[in-house]
């Protein structure tokens, strides 16, 4: 089994997002790394199994490391059920204190419109609310680590939030967001991006 590959700053305050390869596909886990060094554990990601029809989140099945702009940057493929999938994860913004996560899907399949889901770790709350950011396709929710009281600033680009109702399956209720545009036989592409808590 392959060891751990982390995606992270060398010094200072950091997002930490940890890949582990399970069964035939990549987990992984969100952290937040705070200029004293203390990491806060924030969400594992929800993944399905082969020949599930609706998957949790898109497989990624191989992950390659490399820097870009002198930061790491992640990039995942992977496939099921006709449907290929790929995903970027990298540190951006100001100081790079923003974890940006870009998701595409093509082909064909029944469990269209893809989904990713996130589980949070204990202690970690989930604020769904229902404020829209500046663009009309960008909703934003909260991540509240409360014995902390860090905020994070969650901004989702082309998805949406899955209510509560539908993620009750889950012993603790998941942050799933879905895509929103279904075009047929196209790709279809959305991101997710995590701010670093305000200064």
């Amino acid at each position: 089994m392959p060891l751990p590959t982390i995606l992270q700053l060398d010094h200072g305050p950091s997002w930490l997002v940890e890949f582990t390869f399970s069964d035939d596909r990549y987990h992984h886990r969100i952290a937040w790394r705070d200029t004293s060094g203390r990491v806060f554990r924030l969400l594992t990601s929800r993944e399905g199994e082969s020949g599930e029809t609706a998957q949790p989140s898109p497989p990624f099945q191989q992950l390659h490391l490399q820097t870009v702009s002198a930061s790491p940057v992640a990039f995942g493929v992977g496939m099921s059920g006709g449907c290929h999938s790929s995903c970027s994860v990298s540190l951006t913004g100001i100081n790079h204190n923003d974890l940006l996560i870009e998701y595409a899907v093509s082909g064909r399949g029944d469990h269209l419109p893809p989904r990713c889901t996130w589980v949070p770790d204990p202690g970690v709350q989930i604020d769904h609310g229902s404020a829209s950011g500046a663009d009309a396709d960008t909703q934003l929710l909260d991540i509240v680590h409360t014995g902390s009281g860090l905020q994070f600033n969650v901004q989702l680009d082309g998805c949406q939030p899955v209510g509560p109702e539908e993620s009750s399956a889950t012993p603790v209720k998941a942050l799933a967001v879905t895509a929103v545009a279904l075009p047929a036989s196209k790709t279809i592409r959305w991101s997710v991006r995590l701010n670093g808590p305000a200064a």
